[in-house]
């Protein structure tokens, strides 16, 4: 058991930085204007994902009257083949 502890105490210490370089490090926080300018971005980010997902529901409820009509029959892709000879 203790084998096991110290080898997932060694794996996470490699992958995280040590406490003391995180809260001594500086930090910039961006400019109100810059937070204004991300918001922006953000947002229309957020109405272009709303209005794909809007047409990508139309697309889903299309392909599924398009499958429905298909399986009933009413709808068929290849016209059938008329033989001259019946004619």
């Amino acid at each position: 058991v203790g084998s096991y502890r110290r080898a997932a105490r060694a794996r996470r210490s490699h992958l995280e930085p040590p406490a003391r370089s995180i809260h001594n490090s500086a930090r910039r926080l961006p400019t109100p204007f810059e937070q204004e300018a991300i918001v922006g971005v953000l947002s229309d980010m957020d109405a272009e994902i709303a209005a794909l997902e809007q047409r990508l529901d139309k697309v889903r409820a299309v392909k599924q009257g398009m499958m429905q009509q298909l399986l009933t029959g009413r709808v068929r892709l290849v016209e059938p083949e008329v033989d001259a000879t019946v004619q």
